[in-house]
């Protein structure tokens, strides 16, 4: 399961204390320089309102970008988040009430948040796929699911029916299907993208 491999790969991250090297981003930097030069030349043809679509168009969320911001509608469980905290690692699950293989993850996430809450480790389940045909029943959906099965849930939980989650997370990376969770390491970037893996291998990287 895509949990166990988190929490196999949280307690790698947290024992070694691995870090990627300088050199590792200066070969990002560079594999991404071609990229960059062509952006530039292309921006050049376009007016200052084209800049900001032909920008947005050419985002691209990979390992090691940095992690988008949280922008949701509200939040139903914990403390809002406003940021991400270096030195924390953070698993950003997007999910739904309605999806199965969503909803089997959501025991094993609280276990996990559980075993590594001494460890800075924080679990943030972002319901951005929640049914409904205006926000608000979406919501009594999602309220109505916690009430009768979350009383064990003690991670953060996000709303945001209007998709802005979707649109700065998996759209930029080609994710598509939930569930799809996010490893943020502890220095803000993304360490993996999935719905399962053998995630030991990508944190050890990060």
């Amino acid at each position: 399961m895509f949990v166990a491999g988190v929490g196999t790969a949280i307690a790698a991250e947290i024992e070694h204390g691995v870090r990627r090297s300088a050199c590792r981003r200066a070969l990002s930097f560079i594999e991404l320089g071609p990229r960059f030069l062509e952006t530039e030349t292309s921006l050049r043809k376009h007016s200052r309102e084209g800049l900001a679509i032909s920008l947005e168009n050419n985002m691209n969320l990979r390992m090691e970008s940095p992690a988008p911001p949280i922008r949701v509608e509200s939040w139903v469980r914990g403390e809002p988040l406003t940021n991400f905290k270096l030195g924390t690692l953070y698993i950003v699950a997007f999910w739904a009430t309605w999806c199965g293989g969503c909803v089997a993850e959501i025991s094993p996430l609280a276990q996990l948040q559980e075993k590594y809450d001494d460890s800075a480790v924080e679990v943030i389940a972002v319901a951005a796929s929640e049914r409904g045909s205006t926000a608000e029943e979406a919501r009594t959906h999602l309220d109505a699911w916690l009430t009768k099965n979350g009383s064990e849930l003690n991670f953060r939980i996000a709303f945001d029916y209007a998709g802005n989650m979707k649109k700065s997370w998996m759209a930029p990376s080609l994710s598509s299907t939930i569930p799809t969770s996010f490893v943020i390491d502890r220095d803000g970037r993304v360490a993996f993208v999935g719905p399962r893996c053998n995630c030991m291998t990508c944190c050890q990287k990060s």
